[in-house]
């Protein structure tokens, strides 16, 4: 047989002895003089290996009555970037009784012999250079060839269906949640998923995958699940990316729909007579119930064999769905393929799997039931934030950089402006604060800090006084009040609002958003609660600012900083190779991605093109830069000679596809070598794609 990406594409066997297509496109674009001529070129190949499996049975003295194997293998692989195509490898091995025994050294163009009975093939095939010089011309040469013209029949036959079949599923399992992402028709085969909490990755040991598979049509699918608690479900979503992708897919599961959904999941087995109903099984209790007297005595019978009852549980609860998931996949294949995309499917539907047998006069019926939710597909949320946080001490501490009262503004985490008891001056951190904020916006904001300070100055000895608590040590009064906001798209949701105080790193009063009024944290909060909750114009413009002119400030702030972020901002992604310190023969992979914004960002190590698991690399998280911008670093520790088979995949909202730099072999050959260089030496790949000009030793 033929494999493209492990996808086969022809066959041939002794009986029918005709080469066939077993893709589509394969049938449609190879012409009948292809078929004909493969056909005589694989009786061929069979008459050859009917010949030399009988000669290695008795060079190695094997008896004719047992059965004997004799395999080959060849063909070859190749690396694509955008347009250009390298040869990366090629392959000509055989195997007896599923053993290695003999392989092709391409780079020396001569034999291996991997056992003492392939000694006499490798120096007869050796003994004949002009056949190496053509092993070696078909695998660097034409086998590339064939693989390119295949690959380019395949791309247009399935480009159009690459994403119609991306889809979420949620399942109830007693107290909680199993939320399930299912991508399929994707091609070609790489791809990446992961479940995501608040926009962070899970650990891949923390979630359940099939791998990708293959479908019956070429394309490929992808499966991964975790278990939540129910409550959580607005805090996950999918992300999927492809490199026919536009832009990462990411869906969420949505809570009050699954609320509806989730209570209609169950297993029956259950038997009748004359119309009538007999005896059914009890999934929870793993038992059967009798329905009438006359079926008692074939449930004592029954219950008697408790393995019997475990695998009905089983059944019910584990092959039956999984049947009913590979069904459904292949009836959501032909659903899609006919009515289009996912935003053209139904929103809800109920799906039954049903499966009869007469036995003895009884019908037998097993029928599982389950609502499943399709999601449409959704576009990035992106979260922002605007937070003013201040922060008081009851005296002056003789400290560099400490001061008495201190004020700032956060926006997303990047500080925007600053205020001290020293300078007094509301001040500027951002380039673009500075240049878009008129001189009366400092000026009153200067004002307004003044005024602060003073309050708490104030308030901090209140505090004191009504704890008890003595003057000659040093305690802290802090105040954080802002909003934060869902954007998607164009669309802008207010998502919350906090106005909190806490005392000597304590919480100690909140504003509630919803009710609003106060709620005390501790007893000695309860006076300032009274007071305020008296005033409820004041409670209500408190409402009024989370709400309304927070969010302004925020939407304004933001529009500000996008243009200037993105802008001057471009994001570099580098990927450096050394000498592990722990390890002599190990080498320490680094990818670092910075100059990224806004701060979501997935990256991940891969191992032929799949996410190693978190807890195999170490990460330094999100963590910003001097000028706004965020950066992330994740390492490994590998063995040299596998440095091939690693890249740094970086997908982010600003990108128009992922970055993919790999760390290369040949290059790092070359400086390995150098005994006498410094330990930091790197070689470094940067750029949106990966670029061979671009690697320099630093």
């Amino acid at each position: 047989m033929g494999l493209l990406d492990n996808i086969q594409i022809d066959y041939y066997n002794s009986v029918e002895q005709k080469k066939i297509p077993k893709q589509t496109w394969m049938k449609e674009k190879m012409q009948e003089d292809y078929w004909e001529k493969g056909t005589q070129s694989r009786k061929s190949k069979e008459q050859w290996f009917n010949v030399n499996v009988d000669i290695l049975m008795k060079r190695m003295r094997h008896s004719e009555s047992a059965v004997h194997v004799l395999q080959w293998r060849t063909g070859c692989e190749i690396e694509k970037q955008g347009d250009e195509v390298k040869f990366s490898t090629g392959i000509s091995e055989y195997g007896y009784d599923g053993e290695n025994f003999l392989s092709f050294d391409i780079k020396e163009s001569q034999w291996i012999a991997l056992v003492d009975a392939a000694l006499p093939s490798k120096r007869k095939w050796d003994s004949v250079p002009i056949l190496n010089q053509y092993t070696k011309g078909y695998l660097e040469k034409e086998c590339v060839d064939w693989l390119k013209k295949f690959t380019e029949y395949v791309d247009k036959q399935l480009e159009h269906k690459l994403f119609t079949n991306c889809k979420l599923r949620s399942l109830r399992h007693k107290t909680k949640l199993k939320l399930t992402c299912l991508a399929t028709g994707f091609y070609p085969r790489d791809v990446t998923m992961t479940i995501r909490k608040y926009c962070t990755s899970l650990p891949e040991d923390g979630t359940g995958s099939t791998g990708i598979r293959p479908n019956h049509d070429g394309t490929f699918q992808i499966r991964k699940s975790v278990e939540i608690e129910e409550g959580e479900i607005s805090e996950y979503d999918c992300f999927v990316a492809h490199s026919t992708f536009k832009e990462p897919i990411i869906n969420k599961w949505d809570a009050p729909h699954y609320a509806r959904l989730s209570a209609a999941a169950t297993g029956v087995n259950e038997y009748g007579y004359d119309g009538e109903n007999f005896m059914s099984f009890d999934n929870k209790k793993s038992q059967w119930v009798a329905s009438v007297d006359a079926a008692l005595p074939t449930k004592r019978k029954w219950d008697n064999v408790p393995i019997l009852n475990q695998y009905c549980k089983s059944y019910l609860e584990k092959d039956c769905v999984d049947w009913l998931n590979k069904f459904r996949e292949y009836e959501d294949w032909e659903l899609r393929n006919s009515y289009g995309k996912c935003q053209d499917c139904p929103s809800e539907s109920v799906v039954g799997l049903l499966i009869g047998a007469v036995i003895g006069g009884l019908f037998v019926a097993v029928v599982f039931v389950l609502m499943v939710y399709l999601l449409k597909k959704r576009r990035i949320i992106e979260k922002h934030s605007l937070y003013y946080s201040y922060t008081a001490l009851s005296k002056s501490v003789d400290l560099p950089g400490i001061y008495q009262f201190t004020a700032m503004g956060l926006l997303d985490d990047m500080q925007i402006d600053y205020y001290n008891s020293v300078e007094q001056k509301k001040i500027p951190k951002q380039t673009w604060m500075k240049e878009k904020m008129q001189g009366d916006y400092w000026e009153k904001g200067t004002q307004s800090r003044k005024s602060k300070e003073q309050w708490f100055n104030v308030n901090v000895d209140i505090l004191m006084k009504r704890m008890g608590h003595s003057e000659s040590a040093v305690h802290v009064l802090q105040w954080r009040i802002g909003c934060e906001i869902e954007k998607q798209g164009d669309e802008v949701k207010f998502s919350t609002g906090i106005s909190e105080y806490g005392y000597d790193g304590e919480n100690f009063l909140s504003f509630d958003i919803k009710e609003s009024q106060w709620i005390a944290s501790v007893d000695a909060a309860r006076p300032t609660k009274r007071k305020w909750d008296n005033v409820p114009i004041l409670n209500q413009y408190t409402k009024g600012y989370l709400e309304k002119e927070c969010v302004d400030w925020l939407n304004k702030f933001r529009e500000y900083g996008d243009k200037e972020l993105r802008h001057n901002s471009p994001t570099d992604v580098h990927t450096f190779a050394v000498r592990s310190l722990r390890h002599k023969t190990k080498l320490k992979l680094t990818c670092l991605a910075t100059g990224f914004y806004p701060r979501d960002v997935t990256m991940t190590i891969r191992k032929y093109c799949t996410s190693l698991p978190e807890d195999w690399t170490g990460s330094t998280g999100i963590r910003p830069n001097h000028d706004g911008t965020f950066q992330i670093k994740k390492s490994v520790e590998i063995e040299e000679g596998e440095i091939s088979e690693y890249d740094c995949f970086v997908a982010h909202s600003t990108f128009k596809e992922p970055i993919i730099n790999k760390w290369d072999a040949p290059h790092y050959a070359r400086l390995s070598a150098a005994a006498t260089a410094p330990p930091d030496t790197r070689v470094s790949a940067r750029g949106s794609t990966y670029d061979k000009t671009k690697l320099k030793l630093t």
